[in-house]
C-alpha cells in the first residue's frame, strides 16, 4: 500500500518524506520485535477488559482474514513452525490456537521475551535475536508485518504514533 501511495499520479495524494520513513517497511529489527509485543499486549489487555468482546482483537483477525496472512499455510499457523517449538508452547502457555492471528503474535511476543530461557537447539531455530528471530517468522508469515502495521494505524494510530494514512 506505501509503494501505491507514493507513486499515486496526484502528489498531493503522496505520503511526505517522513510519514515514508515511519512505515514499518523503514524500521529496524529491535522496533518492529517492540512493535509486535506492543500490539500483543494491547490486545491481550483489552481482552482481559472486554471479556471476549474485544474492538482490537475482532480488528487484528479481520485485517488479517482481508490479507490472507495464513492463507498459504491452510489457515493453521502452527502447521509452519518448527515441531520443537510448538511441543515448547505447552510448557509456557495453557493453550494456543493456531489459526488466531493473535495466538501468533502472542506466541513471538512470548518467545522474544522467554528467548534466553529456551533450550539451546530452539534458539538455534529461531535465530539470534533479533534478525535472526524476525527472519525466521518473516520467511513463513511475509505478509504479518503490513497486516500488524495496517491494523496499528486503524486502531492505534494515536497510541503508536502511526500514521493513519496508510
Amino acid at each position: 500500500q506505501l509503494i501505491s501511495q507514493m507513486i499515486a499520479l496526484d502528489p498531493l495524494k503522496r505520503p511526505s518524506e517522513d510519514e515514508c520513513l515511519a512505515h514499518i517497511l523503514f524500521w529496524d529489527d529491535e522496533k518492529k520485535l517492540t512493535f509486535i509485543g506492543e500490539i500483543s499486549d494491547k490486545i491481550e489487555y483489552e481482552v482481559g477488559i472486554q471479556q471476549g468482546n474485544s474492538k482490537l482483537y475482532q480488528g487484528l483477525e479481520n485485517i488479517a482474514s482481508d490479507y490472507g496472512l495464513f492463507k498459504h499455510c491452510g489457515n493453521e499457523w502452527a502447521s509452519i513452525i518448527d515441531k520443537k517449538i510448538i511441543k515448547d508452547l505447552s510448557k509456557h502457555r495453557k493453550k494456543y490456537t493456531y489459526y488466531y492471528a493473535t495466538d501468533l503474535i502472542r506466541m513471538i511476543r512470548n518467545k522474544r521475551m522467554h528467548y534466553r530461557e529456551l533450550p539451546f537447539d530452539i534458539q538455534t531455530q529461531l535465530g539470534e535475536l533479533p534478525g535472526g528471530f524476525l527472519h525466521y517468522f518473516g520467511v513463513r508469515f511475509p505478509k504479518l508485518n503490513t497486516v500488524l502495521f495496517e491494523f496499528a494505524a486503524k486502531f492505534l494510530h494515536k497510541e503508536l504514533g502511526i500514521s493513519s494514512s496508510f
